[in-house]
């Protein structure tokens, strides 16, 4: 193992861990060339230290909380823009004029003309034959 750890909630366990064996009954840190002033220093950068960590925590649920309210399926975005989907088809099919419909940045949709519809359904009946196995197709001739 490395001195300290590299993960931020593993320095923060090591340090008490530390803080543990120092400040326990008995323990004589001058053992180990440390002053009770150093152990005092410590514990209280080890108190510090997980105050600071506990709220950056608390912070980061806080933030994944407040994402999700945002951006789940079923989240405030969602239910906004399907709000905004449903006043822009009744804006459309309306009898209001189209620059009242344009004001919300709706345009009206193209009423389909009367030869886009047959391609429409050549290019499906194209693809649907495209679909097929040879021996759908009848026999071949040569």
């Amino acid at each position: 193992m490395k001195f300290l750890p590299s993960r931020k909630s593993d320095v923060v366990t090591y340090g008490g861990q530390v803080y543990g064996v120092l400040s326990a009954k008995g323990f004589d840190p001058t053992t180990l060339g440390l002053t009770s002033a150093d152990v005092t220093k410590l514990g209280t950068l080890l108190s510090n230290a997980q105050d600071a960590h506990d709220e950056a925590n608390a912070a980061r649920l806080v933030a994944k909380s407040k994402t999700q309210a945002v951006s789940a399926p079923d989240g405030a975005l969602e239910q906004l823009k399907a709000q905004l989907r449903d006043i822009a088809n009744a804006a459309r099919v309306s009898g209001a004029s189209d620059d009242a419909v344009a004001a919300i940045g709706v345009s009206r949709l193209p009423t389909p003309s009367r030869l886009s519809t047959p391609c429409r359904v050549a290019a499906r009946a194209k693809t649907d034959l495209s679909r097929r196995s040879p021996s759908e197709d009848g026999p071949v001739a040569s």
